[in-house]
């Protein structure tokens, strides 16, 4: 009975087998996921500020549905402890945590991958078309595959989650294709509308396929798409619905700056930059490119023609919805932004595949080869990828480890350069400082000798700039030294030479450094710099100017303070 229904239904299991396997190879060689805290710990901690009862602080994305499904974790894993009990549990053993989450992520990806493969199966009897509609998620293994940026299946971040959504979303596309009556079609068009809720709730780069299900859809389920879409979006973002104004202002600066997350100057595009990104998109992805051009090509003149309407329509639509995707990713282009572009290929594939590919052996044989190169060309990438991502997660967690050994009794004092980050210190003050510090006091509680270093500000309400952190607040590097013998900096090889911080090179790696602070300048810079603004307060710009250069001097922290505070005094000097 076994071997009759794999023989009769395996094909539906083989891709979402291959994407698993693959997808856990990749999250074993990313190693903790406080290499990339970003954004690992940030969900983490948003989801614990809902845990807490209090609202989610991250709205970016918006994420929230990833954040819940955090929440629902943590409290599963907890079943009768206390909330702060639970809280303690979570921040004492973070990395656990993340991996149930990550777990539950990737079990979703198959999971949804096997219902969209099922009712390929059902409705065409046909193992190519299963092929076809579950190969985007084999094809997305192989997306933001950089040493500098995790890849999308290895975090706990929006894009499993995503893939997701997204393989739902296909289902009911496809049900909307096979539908043979309008009832069943708008039954389609319904549940589209609270997937569709579901994933702009996810990410905001999910709503440019709201236009499929409006160009399908008759024109009396339109309103009703649009309405049940927005409920849905509302039901999966009430933990933030108070920060609605400033989610809606954070979209108004993506669509009317030309920079990444609203900055940069004002206007809807740099043509340069966009320009750059076409070129850059055709040299990576010019098969789906061109695809989707032809294909909206071809089914334009036909519609034209008037030549079976509907399913070339719905072919059309796709198509051209997929372009619109690109269209809008090429303005702020990264790729982990192109899983649901990419992921809108299955629907397409079968469509094409069901209307206007030749049916016999020698047919069959061309797109059972198109679909084994495709998958082929997706695991030698990811392989390879793989192998050079654990050899940096092994000198880079190995050198961690080997000093934390080599000095067990130092202060360590996380930072975040350059992606992966260095050193686990830090990965809990990116995720509390993007939660709004909800977890501040616990941390405080259960830390006490945690440290991080600021380079720069990490979130928009300014609260880490440049400096030394605990979970409280800034703390000077000289009462440190006062309090501590040995305090050690672990990052990619930032050398302190333009900072108020005097270290001694200690350990080296392939990757990593490690410095051992000896002395600061940091409080005499700022003293300098106060009695400089004092000064310029009685009009005593020379004084104000000389106080204001020595604090330069002392590499007064941040730079741009002095050189603005230097600037306007400068004109007033008598030369």
């Amino acid at each position: 009975m076994f071997y009759q229904f794999i023989r009769s239904y395996g094909c539906i299991f083989i891709l979402p087998a291959v994407a698993i396997v693959f997808s856990l190879l990749l999250k074993a060689a990313a190693g903790p996921f406080w290499q990339y805290a970003d954004p690992s710990y940030i969900y983490l901690l948003n989801s614990l500020n809902l845990v807490k009862g209090i609202p989610s602080a991250f709205f970016d994305q918006p994420g929230v549905p990833l954040q819940s499904l955090g929440q629902l974790i943590i409290m599963i894993l907890n079943t009768g402890h206390s909330a702060t009990s639970t809280i303690d549990q979570v921040l004492m053993d973070p990395e656990f945590y993340l991996n149930a989450i990550n777990i539950v992520l990737l079990a979703l990806i198959p999971l949804t991958s096997i219902l969209l493969g099922a009712y390929t199966y059902f409705k065409t009897k046909d193992c190519l078309a299963v092929f076809l509609s579950q190969l985007p998620n084999v094809i997305l293994l192989t997306l933001r595959t950089s040493l500098d940026h995790p890849t999308v299946y290895a975090t706990v971040n929006a894009e499993p989650l995503l893939l997701s959504v997204t393989n739902l979303f296909n289902l009911f596309l496809l049900k909307w294709y096979f539908a043979d009556a309008t009832k069943k079609e708008n039954v389609a068009i319904l549940i589209l509308g609270f997937i569709a809720g579901l994933g702009i709730a996810t990410k905001l780069t999910f709503l440019p396929l709201l236009a499929l299900p409006l160009m399908i859809a008759g024109w009396r389920m339109k309103p009703v798409f649009i309405l049940i879409t927005i409920v849905s979006f509302v039901l999966w973002t009430l933990p933030i619905i108070a920060l609605y104004p400033k989610l809606w202002g954070w979209a108004i600066e993506l669509l009317t700056h030309t920079g990444v997350y609203g900055n940069g100057d004002q206007g809807i595009i740099d043509l340069n930059a966009y320009l750059m990104t076409w070129k850059h998109l055709f040299q990576e992805f010019w098969f789906f490119i061109l695809f989707a051009v032809g294909i909206v090509t071809i089914s334009s003149i036909q519609l034209i023609k008037k030549r079976e309407h509907r399913a070339v329509f719905f072919s059309w639509a796709i198509s051209a919805t997929i372009l619109i995707q690109f269209m809008l990713i090429a303005k702020h282009f990264d790729e982990h932004y192109l899983v649901i572009v990419l992921n809108s290929f299955g629907p397409i594939f079968v469509a094409v595949y069901l209307q206007w590919m030749p049916k016999g052996v020698l047919g069959r044989i061309f797109i059972l080869a198109l679909i084994g190169t495709g998958i082929i060309q997706s695991a030698i990438i990811t392989s390879r990828y793989a192998s050079r991502l654990d050899h940096l997660t092994k000198a880079v967690v190995g050198f961690n480890d080997m000093v934390h050994s080599k000095y067990p009794d130092a202060i360590y004092i996380g930072s975040y350069l350059v992606s992966p980050i260095r050193s686990p210190e830090y990965a809990l003050f990116m995720g509390n400082d993007s939660s709004g510090g909800g977890e501040k006091e616990e941390l405080t509680r259960l830390y006490p000798k945690n440290f991080s270093f600021f380079t720069e500000s990490r979130d928009i309400s300014g609260t880490c700039t440049y400096g030394l952190y605990d979970f409280k607040g800034p703390v000077w590097a000289d009462d440190l030294l006062v309090d501590y013998s040995h305090i050690i900096f672990i990052n990619s090889g930032y050398d302190f030479s333009d900072s108020p911080y005097v270290v001694k090179p200690l350990e080296e790696g392939e990757f990593s450094k490690a410095y051992l602070l000896v002395g600061s300048t940091e409080k005499a810079a700022n003293a300098f710099f106060n009695a400089a603004i004092q000064e310029l307060q009685k009009g005593d710009y020379p004084q104000a100017f000389a106080l204001a250069l020595k604090a330069r001097q002392l590499h007064y922290q941040p730079q741009g303070k002095v050189d603005y505070f230097l600037s306007i005094v400068y004109p007033h000097l008598n030369h």
